[in-house]
């Protein structure tokens, strides 16, 4: 609101907040607690996303700023399970279609 940059401390105590928010309404319906996390965790989370929606890695690294795409894949990105199984699924697609082609 006063024009200036948003403090690291601000960023990170508005975090807590709402975590803390979240517990308590997890806690009334006997869930376990939300772990605290900082906004550094977000970008990882971002660049997961991007990856699990196709975006391409050079287009990533520009979002986040790094000099090397490396960088953005090998420590800002993970593979999930599900990810796995669909790209093991799309390349059994790909080798039944070469294989159905072959036999025409």
């Amino acid at each position: 609101h006063s024009g200036n940059q948003i403090s690291r401390g601000c960023i990170y105590s508005a975090m807590k907040h709402v975590i803390d928010r979240v517990n308590v309404v997890r806690a009334a319906n006997s869930k376990p607690p939300m772990a605290y996390f900082g906004p550094h965790t977000l970008r990882h989370t971002f660049a997961t996303r991007c990856f699990d929606e196709g975006i391409n890695p050079k287009i990533v690294q520009a979002y986040l700023g790094h000099k090397s795409v490396n960088t953005t894949l090998d420590i800002y990105t993970d593979i999930n399970e599900s990810q796995k199984t669909h790209n093991i699924l799309m390349l059994e697609d790909a080798m039944n279609e070469t294989i159905r082609r072959r036999a025409e």
